[in-house]
């Protein structure tokens, strides 16, 4: 049971931290060009985003499969 809680808390939290750094790359790129030249930035932070996104989704998949095919006690 521990282990399970574990294993949310730390998905938890990894997408709490990378969500923010994603978000605080968007809007420090949207601040620091002046009169919109940040477009460049804003991509590649959208980028960076769209890619953690890509990675959580996978690791929960590969988790639940990992849990689908272990051996029923």
């Amino acid at each position: 049971m521990l282990r399970r809680w574990g294993r949310a808390l730390v998905a938890f939290l990894v997408g709490g931290l990378v969500s923010f750094l994603a978000a605080n790359a968007a809007l420090g790129s949207w601040t620091a060009a002046p009169d919109g030249q940040g477009e460049a930035l804003l991509r590649q932070a959208a980028l960076v985003w769209g890619v953690a996104i890509v990675v959580a989704v996978a690791a929960l998949l590969l988790d639940t499969w990992r849990l689908a095919t272990r051996p029923r006690v």
